[in-house]
């Protein structure tokens, strides 16, 4: 039953104001997307992702971007600790749990081992090194957010 239907039925005086809406009908509005940006600078996607100090992290809704905080990171790769070319596993995982409730990550770069574990949580995985505003923006238009069955390998978003 419509909203006009029902104000009608209960006798409301506007009822012929109201929208006209189906509730039969499945609702269209989609979820905004939650997405991790690498960046330490809270300006750029300039960073690597396994060597990833701080994220950035926003939704989407349409075009419209919404910033909801700054998440502080132990980076994984070329660590203190390590000095070295390599990861440590753990911190790998907990830079993955860090941003386990996004859809997806953008980096100024990422590795093919980040790539497969980020993809095997759904989590998309982007590499586009510029401003965080140009970058989203970017993004957005070139629609590769809009399905969400698809999980994403690598994308490099021109």
């Amino acid at each position: 039953m419509s909203i006009s239907q029902t104000a009608s039925l209960l006798g409301h005086p506007s009822a012929e104001g109201l929208p006209n809406t189906d509730s039969s009908r499945p609702e269209t509005t989609k979820a905004p997307i939650r997405i991790a940006i690498s960046s330490a600078d809270g300006k750029t996607v300039h960073q690597h992702f396994g060597r990833t100090t701080q994220f950035v992290v926003c939704e989407i809704e349409g075009r419209l971007v919404r910033y909801l905080e700054r998440r502080s990171n132990q980076p994984a790769c070329g660590t203190a600790v390590e000095e070295g070319e390599g990861h440590d596993e753990d911190r790998m995982e907990q830079t993955i749990g860090l941003v386990a409730d996004c859809r997806a990550v953008v980096s100024a770069q990422i590795g093919y081992g980040a790539i497969q574990r980020l993809a095997a949580r759904g989590i998309q995985s982007y590499v586009i090194p510029d401003f965080i505003d140009s970058a989203l923006q970017r993004l957005i238009r070139s629609g590769a957010l809009e399905d969400a069955s698809h999980t994403v390998v690598r994308r490099t978003v021109a």
